[in-house]
C-alpha cells in the first residue's frame, strides 16, 4: 500500500465515509496485478485503486459492500473467464487471483488495529521497509507490522494457505525526483504518476515552484537549494532522477548529490556538447569515469522527440527500460 492509498483513506475517513479494503493476496499464471495490490471501496460504491485492471472489479465492489454491512471479511477467488459466457466474472489474461475483502483497519474500533495502521502509515511516509501481516484464520482479520530486517532482503509478499496468513512485504515506492519545474517537468510529472511513481520536484526558483502550474500536481515540491533538497530526500535504490533545468548552477549541485547516492537512474537534459561540458565540471568535482557512466545523457530514448510532451515521453520510456532491467 503506497502513500497515496493512505492519503485516500485519510481523506475519505475524515469525510465520514465507511471503507473496505480489497487486497490481492495471491496470484497464479498471468495476472493483471501483483500480490499486495489494494483497492478501497466506500459505502457509496466509490473506489480507489484496482485489483485486476477492470476484469473483476464489479464483483469485488459488491463483495466489499457486503463486508461493510456484515463487518465480516471474505476471500474471493477468480480464474479465467469462460470464452462461451460473455457475462462470466473472470480474468481474460488466463491467470487467477485471490482477493481478501475486509473492513478497513484504519476504522477499527480496537486500539491495537488502529495502532498497526498508524505505524504502517508512518513507515510508508518515511520510506522505511516493513512487513504487514494479516491473519484471517479467526472470525476477524488480525493485522501486525514489523520492520523488515536487513537480513530478510529476499523476503517476498506471499499468501500462506495452510495458516490463512497474508504476508505483505512493503518496500519504498518507486520515486522520480525531477530537478527543475519548468516546461518539461509538467508532462513528466503527469506521465510518471500515471506509471505509478511518487513524484518530487526540486525547484529553488519561486516562479516554477508552484503546484498550480502542473496539470497533475507532484506529490511534493522541494524549494531548498538542490544539493540540500536531494540530500534530505535520501535517494535510494528505488529512486529515479532527472535534471531538466539546463542551468549548471542548479543541475550540478543536484547531480553531485545524486552521484553520491544509490539512485537507480540519473538522467540529464541537454545535447552532446552540453553534456560533455557537464562531464568535465563533474570530473573537476572529483568524479571518475565509473561515476559519470551512471549519467544518462542526452536523456531519454532516441525517438526524435521535439515537444516537451515528447521529450517527457522519451525520458519515461528510458526510465521504464531501466526499471524493467
Amino acid at each position: 500500500m503506497d502513500r497515496r492509498t493512505f492519503d485516500a483513506v485519510d481523506q475519505w475517513s475524515s469525510g465520514g465515509h465507511r471503507l473496505a479494503t480489497a487486497t490481492v493476496v495471491e496470484t497464479w499464471k498471468s495476472s493483471p496485478r501483483k500480490a499486495g495490490a489494494v483497492m478501497l471501496v466506500r459505502e457509496d460504491g466509490h473506489v480507489w485503486g484496482s485489483v485486476s485492471g477492470g476484469c473483476v472489479e464489479t464483483s469485488v465492489v459488491q463483495a466489499a459492500l457486503g463486508c461493510l454491512e456484515t463487518g465480516r471479511h471474505a476471500l474471493l477467488e477468480y480464474g479465467p473467464a469462460s470464452a462461451d459466457a460473455v457475462w462470466d466474472v473472470g480474468l481474460s489474461c488466463g491467470g487467477g487471483i485471490r482477493v481478501l475483502v475486509a473492513p478497513c483497519p484504519a476504522q477499527s474500533s480496537t486500539r491495537s488495529e488502529w495502532d498497526v495502521w498508524a505505524q504502517a502509515r508512518e513507515w510508508t511516509a518515511s520510506r522505511t521497509p516493513y512487513v504487514w501481516t494479516t491473519d484471517v484464520s479467526g472470525q476477524e482479520p488480525v493485522h501486525t507490522v514489523r520492520l523488515l530486517d536487513g537480513s530478510e532482503s529476499s523476503l517476498t509478499t506471499h499468501w500462506d494457505e495452510a495458516v490463512q496468513v497474508f504476508v505483505d512485504v512493503r518496500r519504498p515506492a518507486e520515486r522520480l525526483i525531477i530537478v527543475g519545474g519548468a516546461h518539461i517537468a509538467v508532462p513528466l510529472v503527469s506521465f510518471a504518476r500515471t506509471l505509478g511513481f511518487e513524484t518530487v520536484v526540486v525547484e529553488p526558483r519561486a516562479t516554477f515552484a508552484v503546484s498550480s502550474r502542473f496539470d497533475v500536481p507532484p506529490d511534493a515540491i522541494e524549494t531548498d537549494w538542490p544539493d540540500v533538497a536531494v540530500g534530505n530526500l535520501r535517494p535510494d535504490a528505488s529512486t529515479y532522477a532527472v535534471a531538466v533545468t539546463h542551468d549548471p548552477k542548479i543541475d550540478d549541485p543536484a547531480l553531485i548529490a545524486l552521484l553520491r547516492s544509490e539512485a537507480a537512474y540519473i538522467g540529464v537534459l541537454g545535447g552532446r556538447t552540453t553534456h560533455a561540458e557537464r562531464l568535465e565540471r563533474l570530473r573537476s568535482a572529483g568524479f571518475g569515469d565509473v561515476d559519470l557512466a551512471r549519467l544518462k545523457g542526452p536523456v531519454g530514448l532516441q525517438i526524435g522527440a521535439e515537444t516537451p510532451e515528447e521529450i517527457a515521453l522519451s525520458i519515461m520510456a528510458e526510465i521504464v527500460q531501466v526499471r524493467r532491467g
